[in-house]
């Protein structure tokens, strides 16, 4: 699945279902601890839109930082990486 269509899928999701992350800064975070993965894993585990969160995030790859689907994703760029994207 390409990523625009993916990205589709997500915002349908979205807009009928409350993912169990929303407003969790800890998903955006690039926090890797243990404790942490392990408390983000449980809150992914029963999302009612996991499954069109990790097409999106499978369909960008590596341009994708954060917690996605159950699983730490991609790195965070540099300002200097970010800038030569």
């Amino acid at each position: 699945m390409n990523a625009e269509t993916a990205w589709s899928h997500l915002q349908r999701a979205l807009a009928s279902s409350e993912p169990a992350c929303r407003g969790d800064d800890r998903f955006i975070g690039d926090g890797r601890g243990g404790a942490q993965t392990a408390d983000l894993v449980t809150i992914c585990t029963d999302c009612p839109i996991r499954p069109q969160c990790q097409d999106y995030a499978v369909s960008l790859g590596f341009r994708i930082a954060g917690f996605w689907a159950g699983r730490w994703r991609g790195k965070y760029l540099t300002e200097a990486e970010d800038l030569a994207v």
